[in-house]
């Protein structure tokens, strides 16, 4: 529950970092407050709730990848479906390369790299740089 708490507080977060939009530390807090207190409406208890602090649940989600998440081939067989799945359609209509480059850039390229994911392509990297993938 942790775990999956954090990726709906901090991986949002830190997915927004990484695509260039720029959010404040008070954002950052606020944010995780939020997710503090929904924690509460689902029954988390105080002493078990990852979202006291922004730093606290950067913290507690790198500990986490850097013990528990490790890929493999199911990982990557995973990962490669579902962008497969979502490449052409809609909203966007973006083919599978933009949706891995985007991938790349909020997973970082060692995640990326281990996930099989295809290296860099400097089109789709501006392409997502400049925000042409937000409707």
């Amino acid at each position: 529950l942790c775990a999956t708490q954090l990726s709906f507080c901090f991986n949002v977060l830190l997915g927004l970092r990484h695509m260039g939009v720029p959010v404040t530390r008070q954002e950052c807090e606020d944010y995780t407050h939020t997710w503090r207190y929904m924690g509460h409406l689902l029954g988390v208890i105080p002493e078990m709730n990852p979202c006291t602090s922004f730093f606290n649940s950067q913290a507690l989600m790198e500990s986490i990848f850097m013990h528990l998440v490790k890929p493999d081939e199911t990982s990557i067989r995973l990962a490669h479906n579902a962008l497969q799945s979502i490449s052409g359609k809609p909203p966007a209509f973006l083919p599978f390369g933009a949706n891995a480059q985007m991938s790349r850039m909020m997973l970082g390229d060692n995640m990326a790299d281990l996930l099989q994911l295809p290296p860099n392509n400097l089109c789709y990297l501006i392409m997502h740089r400049l925000g042409f993938f937000v409707f």
